[in-house]
């Protein structure tokens, strides 16, 4: 199984192989699909392993196999669509930080720990927004990890299109004409909660989620930032916000 991995991260000679770990093919709707994390992908991953007879009703929509992401990639190698799914970087980032914060043993929020983000006595529940930022500033991209790692390092190769997450229901209807059932999954999504109505970004981490969790309350990525963390984010992905003034989306 673990040849099989390496066969399929890098498959095609010359192909950067971090960016080829997130790219999916399905032969049956013709789409090549280049997924990254915090872009509602579970959605896109569960909707398109479907159709493909790949996921079952209920599956863990990024339980699709190595064998399926060997096959997919070598029947689809000519897509009719190879697309891509774009987010605001400081809106990606805030959904992130709020999404991985609250499983303190996740791998994400682990890997932090070990790269030195905690001081003498912290936990992660005391990391604030703005904490987290700062620390991401003087991270190596490549030690990043992939829910906050810049979208660009995720891209290779043309695509015929882009699609924003702030306009997902595009992405969405291309699929179903393609003849693609959707099923939604976003069990992380924030939009259910109330906003907070002030800016708490240099709140701990602990209490935003004893706000949503007692009183159903969750920040807006705006109530996250101040002027001065706002400027940090621009720098921090600065390639992310080019790419996409520059591309034509869907």
């Amino acid at each position: 199984m673990r040849d099989l991995r390496r066969l399929v991260d890098g498959w095609i000679a010359g192909s950067p192989v971090f960016p080829r770990r997130y790219e999916l093919a399905f032969p049956t709707s013709g789409l090549r699909y280049t997924y990254i994390p915090k872009n509602g992908c579970s959605t896109l991953k569960l909707s398109l392993g479907r159709h493909e007879g790949w996921l079952a009703a209920g599956s863990d929509p990024h339980a699709i196999s190595a064998r399926h992401r060997l096959l997919g990639l070598v029947r689809c190698r000519r897509p009719e669509v190879r697309f891509v799914v774009l987010r605001d970087p400081l809106q990606r980032l805030a959904s992130a930080f709020l999404d991985r914060f609250s499983k303190p043993a996740d791998h994400s929020t682990q890997s932090l720990k070990k790269l030195g983000l905690l001081s003498r006595g912290q936990t992660l529940g005391d990391v604030t927004f703005e904490q987290f930022v700062e620390f991401l500033l003087d991270l190596p991209r490549g030690r990043m990890d992939p829910h906050w790692r810049p979208q660009v390092d995720f891209m290779y190769g043309p695509y015929t299109h882009y699609f924003s997450f702030e306009n997902f229901d595009h992405c969405l209807s291309m699929l179903r004409q393609r003849g693609v059932s959707i099923h939604q999954h976003r069990p992380h999504a924030t939009s259910r909660y109330r906003p907070v109505g002030r800016f708490v970004g240099q709140l701990p981490a602990r209490e935003l989620l004893e706000l949503r969790s007692s009183r159903s309350i969750a920040p807006t990525a705006e109530e996250l930032v101040s002027p001065r963390v706002s400027s940090l984010v621009t720098t921090l992905y600065a390639s992310d916000y080019a790419l996409m003034e520059n591309v034509d989306f869907a």
